[in-house]
């Protein structure tokens, strides 16, 4: 008897992220060269990436671009818009100040995403479906650099002294003005949104948006039942400069310029998280829509915000 020559494909998930330059969701391994065309690296060789192109992850962890259409005829979400996803965004200073404690801030990011990866997803009983965790990672110096847009989050690898290296000055209000908007064009009222900018210094070298614009979209956004946005900066005029952006005072947070400082901000961002994703199932509608948005997250999640007084930073004398 002949073994049988006919096969049916099995059913993977794939990760994919779309190349939207003109919305600077550019996905990590595009290159943009010289003479301006993006081209990303396969294992059949380097190819060019055309605007809108979607970037597929493959069962290996190979990269490879594919059209729209074909996309569309060959993979479908793999969950319904219905069902909602919860958005974690992280806005993260990579400016030159921030040099030397880059692996406390490393660790920040990376404490967060080991806590979150490899959840039981969180049961939306409004819809009885689960939902969705993905997460949206800009650094950002002199430049902004996006790595992932709407990520699933089990999906998402940890920063290290590559993915994350400080250099340059501090373009802050573009860095959340840019993010903040390519989030907010997915988002739906079935999702939610915990945005958490960190930052160690002022506003310098942004060229797109003031500090006025970047407020005036941040209070647009937290007026909204779904988004929650968190300042983490340092020293005690974190406070005025929070504000400055739109963000409330309970959702604010100071710490001290160390490593120790760091350490211990990382950890208060990180619970918050945690506090916020078990609590969001339990904060949907009878329609479905998400009232999960807070403008004292810290105070409720029972965190103290002021970590500047009386921080001890006897281990940063070696740094």
């Amino acid at each position: 008897m002949s073994s049988n020559t006919s096969f049916r494909k099995k059913p993977i998930i794939v990760n994919a992220e779309q190349y939207l330059p003109r919305e600077d969701q550019i996905p990590e391994g595009v290159v943009i060269t010289r003479g301006g065309e993006a081209r990303i690296a396969t294992p059949a060789g380097a190819v060019i990436v055309f605007d809108g192109d979607w970037i597929i992850t493959g069962v290996e962890g190979e990269r490879y671009p594919c059209s729209p259409s074909i996309f569309a005829q060959t993979y479908e979400a793999v969950n319904s818009p219905t069902e909602g996803r919860d958005y974690f965004v992280y806005i993260i200073d990579s400016s030159m100040s921030m040099h030397r404690k880059a692996e406390e801030t490393r660790e920040i990011f990376n404490t967060f995403l080991r806590e979150q990866q490899g959840k039981p997803a969180i049961r939306d009983t409004a819809f009885r479906a689960y939902r969705q965790s993905v997460l949206t990672l800009v650094t950002f110096n002199t430049t902004v650099d996006t790595h992932y847009v709407a990520q699933p989050i089990d999906a998402v690898p940890l920063l290290n002294g590559s993915s994350y290296r400080c250099r340059g000055m501090t373009a802050l209000n573009d860095a959340v003005a840019r993010t903040l908007n390519t989030v907010r064009r997915r988002v739906t009222d079935q999702d939610s949104v915990l945005a958490v900018i960190l930052t160690d210094g002022e506003e310098n070298s942004s060229t797109e948006y003031n500090t006025a614009e970047v407020k005036r979209l941040v209070e647009s956004l937290q007026a909204r039942p779904n988004w929650t946005i968190l300042f983490a900066g340092v020293g005690l005029e974190a406070w005025d400069q929070a504000a400055a952006l739109g963000v409330s005072r309970g959702n604010t947070i100071t710490y001290a310029d160390s490593r120790v400082g760091t350490r211990a901000v990382g950890q208060s961002l990180s619970d918050a998280a945690s506090f916020y994703a078990t609590n969001n199932a339990a904060q949907m509608d009878g329609a479905g829509k998400n009232q999960s948005r807070s403008f004292a997250l810290f105070e409720e999640a029972g965190i103290k915000t002021d970590l500047v007084v009386g921080q001890d930073t006897s281990d940063d004398e070696d740094v």
